[in-house]
């Protein structure tokens, strides 16, 4: 996470799941497909030249998203 968002989080008083609900926090371009679909994606990405992995999971709860690193 870059610091700017952590100085927005603290002088905001903002809270964390907030913030990743707002903000990617500096994570660049996410790209959400199916479990099954994720290396394919992969390889295409990286095949137009992008670096790209597998590091989160997605889930939604009743009104915010959260990722999780696997």
């Amino acid at each position: 996470v870059l610091p700017i968002f952590e100085v927005m989080q603290k002088r905001g008083n903002v809270e964390r799941k907030h913030m990743y609900n707002t903000f990617n926090m500096g994570l660049g371009m996410i790209v959400a497909v199916d479990a099954d679909k994720a290396d394919k994606a992969i390889k295409c990405l990286e095949e137009a030249g992008e670096t790209a992995d597998n590091s989160s999971s997605l889930s939604c709860g009743a009104s915010y998203v959260s990722a999780a690193k696997i």
